[in-house]
């Protein structure tokens, strides 16, 4: 459903991603992972069609440079971080601004507009919360509002720029069980920057590993991270910090108070 094809991304002719080749299927989730200014929002953001490329990026087989902003966006939503609206909107607004991504007519919303508002609503939770006011809202809500705005815009493949960085774990989970239900629909795609290996290890089906704007390993995630090919990307001893990071629960999850 995407695919990078010996793909390159400069910034100041200098190589921000180099000759990288991925593809996602149906039905996966593709976890870009590795340390600050390894390329993987480069990549996103090339598949977006927000930066320029050498090689070939190809959105269910057509070439992403050659698309039209409108037609791109019937195909494919993304969600980052730092996802805002500039008006005082109230959550049904604000989800209802995912209808005009894909229409060469800007100004006229789809014709089941209202249908496909409702279900996003319904598909995050936020049905009770359509008349509130995004200043109103928690990040974490917040966020959930960007996402049903995606869901809102009825694409198969959705990009995920660490969409729950800053969140606290119950948003984390949120937002990410959302995305693995939209995934399960059939037909979709999903590909997702990440920082947090225990979410790439429980949430994602393929795992691309980068450093320095190069691909050091790709595949199913259980077959990818693995102690050397992290240790490779990291430059550092991961499989033993996440060991030492789960150590510190050990006790406690077996006391009374951690299954209490």
């Amino acid at each position: 459903m995407l695919e990078w094809k010996d793909v390159t991304v400069c910034y100041d002719k200098k190589p921000a991603a180099e000759d990288v080749s991925l593809s996602v299927r149906e039905g996966e989730w593709l976890m870009l992972c590795g340390p600050n200014g390894s390329g993987k929002t480069t990549l996103l953001e090339a598949a977006a069609g927000v930066l320029p490329y050498r090689g070939s990026i190809l959105l269910e087989g057509g070439e992403v440079r050659e698309m039209k902003s409108a037609f791109r966006a019937r195909k494919m939503a993304v969600l980052s971080q730092g996802s805002r609206v500039d008006e005082d909107f109230t959550v049904s607004e604000t989800v209802a601004l995912g209808l005009y991504a894909s229409r060469r007519r800007r100004f006229f919303p789809a014709p089941d507009g209202e249908e496909r508002v409702a279900r996003a609503l319904d598909m995050t939770m936020l049905t009770p919360l359509k008349e509130r006011r995004m200043t109103e809202l928690s990040g974490g809500e917040s966020q959930r509002v960007f996402l049903a705005q995606v869901f809102c815009q009825d694409t198969d493949v959705l990009l995920l720029d660490e969409a729950t960085r800053s969140l606290d774990m119950r948003y984390q989970k949120e937002i990410y069980d959302l995305v693995r239900a939209w995934l399960s629909r059939g037909g979709r795609c999903a590909v997702s920057v990440e920082h947090d290996l225990d979410l790439c290890r429980l949430y994602g089906t393929h795992c691309a590993l980068l450093r320095g704007g190069r691909l050091v390993a790709s595949g199913p995630v259980g077959e990818v991270m693995t102690g050397k090919n992290l240790k490779n990307t990291f430059d550092m001893d991961a499989e033993e910090w996440i060991r030492e990071k789960k150590s510190v629960w050990k006790g406690w999850m077996e006391s009374d108070q951690g299954t209490g």
